[in-house]
Formats: structure tokens, sequence, C-alpha cells
């Protein structure tokens, strides 16, 4: 049976024909005009068809207006940052496409890898089903009770996983149980050592400094004093496209000071692995403020000699930790249930988010890393 939804994006721009050869590597791709511009695209396998049309401006308002009234209904009440989060995007988005799927999901998931591409193409997007809102990996954002935590259909697991990466999974499970912290059997293990590479210690040290910075400069430093930081530590090359653009922007959208104030977090992950912090412990409490700073007085080079970056099974069984208390508060914050005693959430998201960038997580870059649950 078809497949039938929205996927809504945060721009007005249609994704390029090119941009469509090159994630599918397949010619038979048809465009659809509605005489002006490209509306859509046909992209025909021997055993699927995906079917991309955008919903003419009319029928988009509507849909959108509809579609953020029902998110608005399923966060109401919420004060997180996830709802809070998922429903400025809501508001922001800007172009639907109807997708059809047909005859079905096809086995060898072209038609969700096409998705994904798109997607990710775009610098927000995500697919609205089943009285679910999905994101670019097909997780659910925010969903009724009744709906899938997933939007693709899962193949039969073929995967075999390392003794390494199941014994690592089961050390995590068993002190999440000895904790009473909710947990999933069937959610994977983590990549293992040999499928692992960290990332070098010299750019470890530049990125903990310069979450440092940022989030300095939202607990309100003033654009001045960043600049001069970024000079004095010599981090010109360490600082992300989305950092550079919130730290110089005068008068920035209150969110962005939410979303970077809490980076002290990442950056003591950071120091953990690189040798500077004893432990992390339990996402219960937050990072020691005055060690960043005396870390920050060793100076770059100093911080970079005097590194000694603990070994990857150690950093992955953290990483593993860390991924399953995310999945915990994640599920608390979707069915709306009490979160697992004494966790904090800000500690847990920024440590899953600079542990999975250490570990080179989906080759994905600072900017653009993801804690999937």
């Amino acid at each position: 049976m078809p497949e039938n939804f929205l996927l809504y994006v945060a721009t007005d721009e249609i994704v390029p024909l090119q941009e469509l050869f090159e994630l599918t590597g397949n010619d038979e791709i048809q465009p659809h005009t509605d005489g002006a511009r490209i509306s859509g695209y046909t992209v025909t396998w021997e055993d699927v068809t995906v079917k991309l049309m955008v919903l003419p401006n009319d029928v988009f308002k509507i849909n959108r207006r509809n579609m953020v009234q029902f998110m608005g209904m399923l966060v109401n009440d919420r004060n997180d940052k996830r709802a809070r989060k998922a429903m400025r995007r809501a508001e922001g988005m800007a172009l639907a496409y109807e997708v059809t799927v047909t005859p079905g999901w096809d086995e060898e998931e072209k038609a969700e890898q096409i998705l994904n591409g798109v997607m990710a193409y775009y610098d927000y997007a995500f697919i609205f089903a089943n009285d679910a809102f999905y994101n670019e990996n097909g997780n659910r954002i925010v969903g009724t009770e009744s709906s899938e935590n997933r939007f693709f259909p899962r193949a039969e697991q073929t995967e075999t996983y390392s003794k390494e990466a199941i014994a690592r999974k089961k050390q995590s499970l068993k002190r999440l149980a000895k904790e009473g912290v909710p947990y999933i059997e069937h959610l994977p293990p983590i990549a293992d050592a040999d499928q692992t590479t960290l990332r070098p210690v010299e750019d470890a040290v530049k990125r903990a400094l310069a979450l440092i910075l940022i989030a300095d400069r939202a607990k309100g430093g003033s654009v001045t004093h960043y600049q001069e930081q970024v000079q004095q530590y010599g981090l010109a090359d360490a600082i992300t496209p989305d950092e550079k653009r919130f730290a110089l922007e005068v008068d920035p959208d209150d969110y962005l000071f939410d979303m970077y104030d809490v980076r002290y977090e990442s950056a003591w992950a950071l120091f953990w692995a690189l040798g500077y912090v004893e432990s992390l412990g339990r996402p219960d409490h937050y990072a020691d403020k005055d060690a960043l700073k005396q870390f920050m007085e060793q100076g770059t080079a100093a911080l970079i000699q005097n590194a000694k970056m603990r070994d990857i099974s150690t950093i992955l069984d953290e990483t593993d930790l860390i991924y399953r208390y995310h999945w915990a508060i994640v599920d608390a914050e979707l069915y709306n249930t009490a979160r697992p005693e004494g966790l904090l959430v800000d500690v847990v998201e920024e440590r899953h988010r600079a542990l999975n960038w250490l570990i080179g997580y989906q080759d994905q870059d600072w900017d653009a890393v993801t804690t999937d649950t």
C-alpha cells in the first residue's frame, strides 16, 4: 500500500534537480512544473517510486495552520526545551512536500535514503505523519502516545554486533537498572573501537575552549570580549559558522542564549576525555566552572601538550551510557511522565553531543552533530 505524508521544510527553496541526482545516482528523475517553476519530482526505480510535490501556497497555509495547532496541542503545558524548540520550528515552516512512496517502502531503503538526503539538504525539516513529527533520521520529535517512535520501517536486523559492543551495552544497562533509570533492550549498541576514530587532541582542546567562549558570550559577555578571547587562544579556525553568527550578533534571539549558555557541559565532557577532569559521574550535577576557568588559564598550547586522551574504550563506555540516559529523558518528555530522578536535561544533552562529536558519530561537524536516541 502506498505511503503518503507531508514533509515540511524551513525555506521556500525547492530542492534542486542536481541535488537529487547526486543523492540517488539515478537518472530516472522527472521534474514537474506549474508553468513558472519546478513544483516537484518523481524518482523511479524498478521496485519503488518516490513522488515529491510542493503544496500550492494556499493549500500549504491551511495545512501549516492545522499542523501548528496540532503541535500546540501535543506540547500544551510542557515547558521543556525540546517542546519549545519543536513549536518554534513548526511555526517557521515555509514549504511542504506531499510525498508518496509507491507501492511502499523498498527493502534496499532507497526511498528512505532519498528522503533522508532531501531533509538533510535543508537547515531544518520534519515529516508530519501518523499524529507525530519525525526528524531527518526518522526519530519521533513529539507525537501522541499511540504514534510510533520511528517513522521509517526497520529492515530485519541483519547486522551483527561485536562482543565488545554487546558487553558495553550490557554494562550500561546494568548501571541504569541499579539507578532505577528506565531503558529498552532493543536500543542498539554503539560502534566499537574498531569502527571509531577519535578526533585529534588539538581539535578536542580547541573545541572545548571554543565552547567555553560561546557559553561566556551567551551568559552576557560582550562581542568585543569574545573576539579578544578568540584571538588570545588562537581559535579563529575552531569557531563554527553557527557560533560565529550568534557571537557577533548584537541582539540575538532569546532562544539562542538558552542554546549556547549550556555549552559549558559539552566542554566539561571534552576536558574529561582529555584527562583534565577525573570523573564525569552521573549527569545529575553541572560542570565546575571554576575548574574550567583554571584550565583556560593554562593556554591552548599547554593544554594540547599536557593532555592525556583517555583510551577509546573508556570514551565509548561513557558515550554508550549517556546515549541511554538521553533515551530515558526523551521518553519521559514524549509521554509527559516523570523524568528519572536527579538527571539534568542540559547536562545529558551536552555530554551526549560532545562525546558523539569526539567519536566522529556519522562524521558530523559540530554544528550538525546529532544526539539520536
